[in-house]
């Protein structure tokens, strides 16, 4: 039976706190007075929770008594959720009457005789109190909850978790603010302020709420952590109890050694991972072996006294230290903060010092580096006897102190000699993406193996092979065995696009908050003034919220880190998602990291109608035709290949307008004007002129129309007929639509669709503006083709490179790709020049599909509709195209053999073609077994199309998202592309002992194709010459 990641039911506390022996903690002191250590009834009680550094300070659990009866607190969440009213009597805000009939609670006035409210009596009827079920799926799961507790849904004790997990941070004598600590300390004060007689007199309501809140507010902060929230668990142990994972680049392997056997050697099953990259995908079990290996035998959290070595004598000498300093080698996030500072090449090779209460430096270790042996000491007199002991020469030359490089290489090998790890190329589409190995621990370039030794224990040594060489260069790139590496196509780096690159996020109203409430900002934003602008364009859809921003108004909050690249790398905390492609379908994927790099270079290029500015390197997402999924390449390489982009935006459609209201603004777009005196209208069809004087005259019932014939002009061709108004209210209204670009002078060249109107419209109100434009400046033709049947296109002309833009956008917003062209300024008469003219023309197959939704009043265009509805055809339309891989055109040929079809095997004969047409392909349908064959050829809402590369862009500024779960993401209204690639550390040991079986089966050098795998030359050439060499020269 499948098991959840993790199971919540509500608890029997009374008997956890018996069968566990739980004891009380009635103290908010953490300190005895007189002896310094920990309060013996306290939060942090050695005596409750366990010695310090032993493991039952992990797992053992104390308990407050709250000395009176409260709702769980997830009954509480839910009965208040269920009626608001509830909450409301139990904060004593509402007075009610309980109607033993009903077996409800009804609102009375303060005044009624039978009228009561507060804590304890919604808790004297709770029993009897009936819950309805409605037609609300979530309301009668809240009910079902409720009725399935019956006699577990109060508490008298609160259950307070183990010391070990509450990391203790302390601020002149007090638990830390951000710490669980002061709920837990908050909550002792309110039970404090009960009688212990457990009374249910209502004076203490107040009270008896006050806990109500704060036990449920304990509840919420733990639930956050399986939730992964900006919580405990979440930044100490949620993300990180299977794997982590870590950005990287790609190296290729040295197959050079002195024997397979070499520790340095490469093995097929084994991937080499940089010192910090493995810091960072194993931190839990690095900060655990720092720890253990390192400090625990030097600072003690209640001792302020920290013998450390002198750096002129070289003496042991005890050293006062504050709690900052303490705070930085014993708390998890002051071992993080190292692991962080380790990005810094400056940083590696600095030795690990602790400084005093006045400042000076103390050394923590000292090392004698003898090249092939390494002595670790804290103290130099014992090293000194050992090395005369056994060497017979001490030099004094080979003694220096412990840096931050060889402490996390040493702590990090002994985490890490039996993990395992996986390397993923994304997206995982196919077996073979994600590839289980074995850690092999890099430092420098080149490392040295020696032996360790420690002088606190004369008898133990361990062999490390590769330990970094004092200020040689760090590797910083994974390396995984040859054998894998062109399969996994990982030898890239991540891609980058300009600021002004659009991107649809959906996030959650916590997310927003988080990042409202950043208390450091070191990215120069204005915080503020991107949370406004990211609201004010977004569209709330049941718990989420929906936005198309520009990657520079994308929040960068908190410190930032430095990737490889220099680039400027922040954490995004989790609630915001990114528009992404997943298993050939468009889905919603979480961003982890953005990246702001400056002085890029990028080029310029259209995908599918859509311009994007990518920087150079390969960030492109293409269809591989070796493998059938997608690859990374540049943007010079991509014009080659297939890019997939999405026909139809997923954002879901708003709530603004009707189809009547889109309609007029689509007239209004082609045929209206504002001047400062009148609204204007210029139509000679009286259908559709009327239909724009008719809507006015609704909305504003008494106004005056004058409808007048224009003569031709030197700039007009033929007669006009127009209609205006000087109607105030008309006017305003008018102004309210914005449909000028701002700061521009109202023109036809400034005209635009709003933004908000994209977004906020309702399905209608976006197919009104459509059907308005085409009644407007759209135009349907009917062509007869060669076989006598009826062939239909759209089109729109305008000279507004605004209302161009937005069209296209309103067509990706209705599922109808676009071509756009231009007409150049040309002359007309007596030597005048037309504007500059655009065209845009939605693809017929396209707007056929929703021919219902499109509703014209013209006589000619709605005419023209019907035909085409009653005259429906198959598209044959070479535009759009399905990649094919290489056993993709060898099941066609097979089909098209089998079928006789000579013009599928003619097309698939040829060893070029990496591309059919959708139309022909359909045909086949029936016959295709392969899925993702199958799923391209159906998904018709991913598109493929060769780029076009239309010139070099200017040096920018550019910006990536981290989407650990596909690796790619959509820009500029649905053009796939690549995010950068990670390696995945295994933590848990079940895990580690599967991937280790599977390394060790004969199944491991099976590929999925059931052929042998072989080595590469590099490996074989190693193989021969060991296999064929003196054994004597072994």
């Amino acid at each position: 039976m499948a098991l959840d990641p993790v199971r919540i039911w509500l608890m029997d506390v009374p008997k956890f706190i018996r069968e566990n022996k739980c004891q009380p903690v009635t103290s908010v002191f953490i300190r005895e007075t007189t002896t310094n250590e920990f309060k013996h009834d306290g939060l942090f009680s050695e005596d409750i929770f366990g010695q310090i550094n032993t493991p039952e300070r992990l797992i053992r659990f104390g308990y407050v008594d709250l000395r009176t009866k409260i709702l769980h607190p997830l009954i509480y969440i839910d009965i208040v959720k269920l009626k608001a009213f509830y909450g409301e009597i139990m904060a004593r805000k509402a007075y009610a009457v309980f109607n033993p009939d009903t077996r409800e609670f009804v609102r009375a006035s303060e005044d009624d005789e039978d009228a009561d409210t507060g804590y304890q009596f919604f808790m004297s009827h709770l029993d009897d109190l009936k819950f309805e079920k409605n037609k609300s799926l979530k309301h009668n799961e809240m009910v079902d909850v409720i009725e399935r507790h019956q006699g577990k849904l109060t508490l008298e004790q609160c259950l307070v978790m183990p010391a070990g997990l509450r990391d203790l941070r302390e601020d002149e004598g007090k638990p830390a603010a951000d710490s669980i600590n002061k709920l837990y300390a908050s909550l002792i004060n309110y039970t404090l302020a009960l009688p212990t007689t457990r009374t249910t007199s209502d004076i203490y309501d107040n009270v008896r709420f006050s806990i109500q809140k704060k036990v449920s507010e304990i509840y919420q902060y733990l639930f956050d952590m399986i939730e992964g929230k900006f919580g405990f668990f979440q930044r100490k142990y949620g993300s990180r109890n299977l794997a982590l994972g870590t950005r990287n680049v790609v190296s290729t392997a040295s197959m050079a050694a002195l024997s397979p056997d070499d520790p340095q050697y490469l093995k097929m099953d084994e991937i080499k991972i940089p010192l910090f990259q493995l810091c960072k995908m194993y931190t839990p079990l690095i900060i655990y072996n720092i720890r253990m290996l390192f400090l625990n035998e030097v600072f003690h959290i209640t001792s302020d006294q920290v013998a450390l070595i002198d750096q002129e004598t070289n003496n042991l000498v005890y050293q006062p230290i504050d709690e900052d300093e303490k705070s930085r080698f014993l708390s998890t996030e002051g071992i993080e903060k190292m692991i962080d500072l380790f990005r810094d090449p400056e940083f590696r090779f600095t030795p690990v010092v602790v400084y005093n209460e006045e400042g000076k430096g103390y050394y923590l270790y000292m090392v004698y580096d003898d090249t092939e042996v390494i002595y670790l000491t804290r103290s130099v007199s014992e090293v000194i006897n050992k090395i005369k002991e056994k060497v017979g020469v001490y030099d004094p030359q080979k003694l220096r102190p412990l840096t931050y490089a060889e402490m996390f290489y040493i702590a990090a090998y002994r985490a890490t000699y039996d993990k395992t790890s996986l390397i993923t190329r994304y997206p995982a589409i196919e077996v073979g993406s994600e590839v289980p190995n074995r850690v092999h621990l890099i430092s420098t370039n080149p490392a040295r193996k020696i032996n360790l030794f420690s002088t606190m224990d004369d008898d133990s040594w361990i062999m490390l092979p590769e330990y970094p060489i004092i200020n040689n260069t760090f590797v910083d790139s994974l390396i995984p065995h040859p054998q894998i590496l062109g399969g996994l196509g990982m030898d890239f780096d991540g891609n980058c696009l300009i600021g002004l690159t659009r991107v649809q996020i959906r996030y959650t109203t916590a997310w927003i908050n988080q990042i409202a409430k950043q208390d450091y900002n070191c990215s120069g934003q204005n915080i503020d003034s991107i949370i406004s602008t990211i609201r004010s364009k977004s569209i709330r859809k049941r718990d989420y919220s929906y936005a198309e921003i520009r990657m520079d108004e994308f929040p960068q909050p908190g410190l930032f880190k430095y990737d490889k690249n220099h680039a400027k790398v922040y954490e995004i905390p989790e609630g915001c998602s990114i528009l992404s492609f997943k298993d050939g379908v468009w889905s919603y994927e979480p961003i982890t990291q953005i990246t702001v790099e400056h002085h890029c270079d990028t080029v310029e290029m259209y995908v599918g109608g859509r311009l994007i500015q990518p920087s150079t390197n390969e960030s492109l997402a293409v269809f591989d035709h070796n493998t059938g999924g997608l690859k990374r390449t540049t943007p010079n390489d991509g014009i080659n290949w297939f890019v997939p982009y999405f026909k139809k935006d997923p954002t879901p459609f708003g709530n603004y307008g009707t189809f009547d209201d889109g309609w007029f603004v689509g007239a209004v777009l082609s045929d209206g004007y504002l001047t400062e005196k009148y609204f204007g209208y210029a139509k000679k069809d009286n259908v559709v002129r009327n239909k724009v004087i008719h809507y006015l005259s609704k909305k504003f019932p008494d106004i005056k129309v004058n409808t007048y014939e224009e003569e031709p002009s030197i700039h007009k061709f033929g007669n006009a007929i127009k209609c205006h108004t000087s109607d105030h209210r008309v006017m305003r209204f008018i102004a309210s639509l914005n449909l000028y670009e701002e700061g521009l002078h109202r023109d036809a060249l400034s005209k635009r669709i709003p933004d908000i109107f994209l977004r906020d419209g309702s399905e209608e109100f976006l197919w009104g503006i459509f059907s308005g434009m085409l009644d407007g400046d759209g135009t349907i033709t009917l062509n007869i083709d060669v076989h006598g049947g009826f062939d239909f296109k759209v089109r729109f002309s305008t000279s507004s490179s605004y209302l161009r833009d937005s069209l296209v956008k309103l067509c990706y917003r209705l599922g109808l790709r676009t071509t756009v062209t231009t007409s150049k300024a040309r002359v007309q008469k007596a030597g005048h020049f037309s504007k500059e003219a655009y065209i845009v023309l939605p693809w017929c197959e396209d707007v056929q599909e929703h021919l219902q939704q499109i509703n014209c009043y013209g006589t000619r265009e709605s005419e023209l509709l019907s035909i085409w509805d009653i005259n429906q055809r198959e598209y044959f339309n070479r535009r759009d195209v399905i990649p094919i891989s290489t056993e993709d055109r060898a099941v066609l040929l097979e089909i098209a053999s089998r079928l006789r079809n000579a013009q599928l095997k003619l097309a698939m004969c040829d060893d070029r073609t990496i591309g059919c047409s959708r139309y022909i392909m359909k045909q086949f349908l029936p016959y295709i077994k392969d899925s993702n064959l199958k799923r391209r050829i159906e998904n018709t809402n991913v598109c493929w199309i060769r780029p076009r590369l239309t010139g070099k862009g200017a040096p920018e500024t550019v910006y990536d998202f981290e989407v650990p779960t596909t690796k790619v993401f959509a820009v500029n209204d649905g053009v796939v592309v690549y995010d950068t690639a990670s390696s995945n550390g295994v933590l848990s040991k079940q895990a580690n002992q599967e991937i280790n079986e599977y390394l060790d089966s004969v199944g491991r050098y099976i590929h999925s194709n059931g052929k042998l795998m072989h080595g590469t030359t590099d490996l074989i050439k190693l193989t021969i010459f060991n296999l064929s060499r003196d054994p004597a020269l072994v």
